[in-house]
């Protein structure tokens, strides 16, 4: 279908997936906050990437398609995939402003959901072509350095 084919098209093609991710800050970029994230693959390559919250919202709610049952849509005991707040309900926990301190708690939010979806939820869920897609660098990211 179209929807597999697009999740297709931006993939690497050697095979590589994520290995490590760390959300380390946070950018204001025009009007909107950008979240920094240092992502490691397993070919050893490094970028820098920068998504916006709504991108992790969005990445979110094709994974729960993806996944029903790790989402827990059939049975809450199972859903392994951890929540993330809707755009909605962070305003609720974090406050409508997009001040330092608001921007600090959501960093540390992403952080800890994208640590889950990398380490604690399965490799048939963190090395799926939508994870490796949303982690894949895009032309507005850098590269930092190969490791060994």
């Amino acid at each position: 279908n179209r929807f597999c084919l697009s999740l297709l098209a931006k993939m690497p093609t050697d095979g590589s997936y994520v290995t490590d991710v760390k959300v380390s800050g946070f950018k204001k970029v025009n009007r909107n906050y950008l979240y920094i994230i240092q992502t490691t693959w397993s070919d050893g390559m490094k970028f820098e990437i920068y998504r916006r919250y709504g991108d992790f919202f969005s990445f979110q709610d094709t994974l729960l398609k993806l996944f029903p049952t790790e989402a827990g849509k059939y049975d809450s005991l199972d859903r392994k995939i951890p929540f993330l707040p809707t755009v909605d309900n962070v305003f609720k926990l974090f406050g409508r402003t997009n001040s330092e301190s608001v921007m600090q708690a959501r960093l540390e939010t992403i952080n800890y959901y994208c640590q889950t979806i990398l380490l604690r939820v399965g490799d048939h869920i963190s090395r799926c072509s939508h994870v490796i897609n949303f982690f894949f660098p895009t032309p507005n990211d850098k590269q930092l350095r190969r490791l060994g």
